[in-house]
């Protein structure tokens, strides 16, 4: 089994998190154009379906990711936006999947996700003002 220490910083790509927040940052395009590496037999490399998984993530509003990283893992996570409806962060659960189940968990992250976005609307919060 691998741990992945509380509040541990991740690579993009290998984070559960939004991935609408992955297509706002403009540094990444040569990132998201290279291959990704397999890190289970869950983990999406195919460009085509990577970009689907994109799709759907940006139609919902949320990324479910479940084995992708590390077996019997499930990562749930939803975009927080500043006042000009740019992605800034994340609200994200991540846990044994026996745990985090996507139907009981994904209107929780949402809400945590929508209450933040709330706040910094209501108190004209901007890109980039949220401490890092």
């Amino acid at each position: 089994m691998r741990h992945v220490g509380v509040g541990r910083r991740r690579r993009g790509r290998s984070a559960p998190r939004p991935r609408p927040s992955v297509r706002r940052l403009r540094p990444l395009l040569p990132y998201r154009a290279g291959p990704l590496r397999a890190h289970t037999p869950a983990t999406i490399t195919d460009s085509a379906t990577r970009r689907h998984s994109l799709a759907t993530v940006r139609r919902q509003s949320y990324a479910i990711m479940q084995n992708a990283l590390i077996q019997g893992r499930c990562g749930i996570a939803a975009p927080v936006r500043d006042s000009q409806g740019t992605v800034v962060a994340a609200v994200s659960a991540v846990g044994p999947d026996d745990f985090i189940r996507p139907t009981r968990v994904v209107p929780h992250v949402r809400a945590a996700a929508d209450d933040i976005s709330r706040s910094s609307r209501a108190a004209g919060t901007g890109a980039g003002e949220f401490g890092a």
